[in-house]
């Protein structure tokens, strides 16, 4: 027959369990945080890419002085392209 146990030990098992818990939390809140990293390291790697195939560019120089002279440009058209996506959502809403 097994030995009820008391309340502090129930406690202590419990206190034990949190503590486990709280580990694995941290270990998945890690990844996520590495995930994360990794994606937007791959996005600024691709995005690099393009400006230097599309726009010849050869320094970091060139292409800071480039994305300042195109910033309010491409603010404009993205603003424009986020503004047609918008309105395509509420059109597809408003049919189903």
């Amino acid at each position: 027959m097994s030995k009820r146990k008391t309340p502090q030990e129930r406690l202590e098992e419990m206190e034990q369990k949190m503590e486990q818990l709280k580990a694995k939390k941290l270990q998945l809140q890690a990844q996520v945080s590495q995930q994360e990293r990794k994606a937007r390291t791959r996005r600024l790697i691709e995005i690099g890419a393009i400006f230097e195939k599309n726009f010849d560019i050869d320094s970091v120089e060139t292409a800071q002085q480039l994305a300042l002279a195109l910033r309010p440009e491409a603010q404009k058209l993205i603003s424009d392209y986020n503004d047609e996506e918008i309105i395509e959502l509420e059109e597809i809403d408003l049919n189903d």
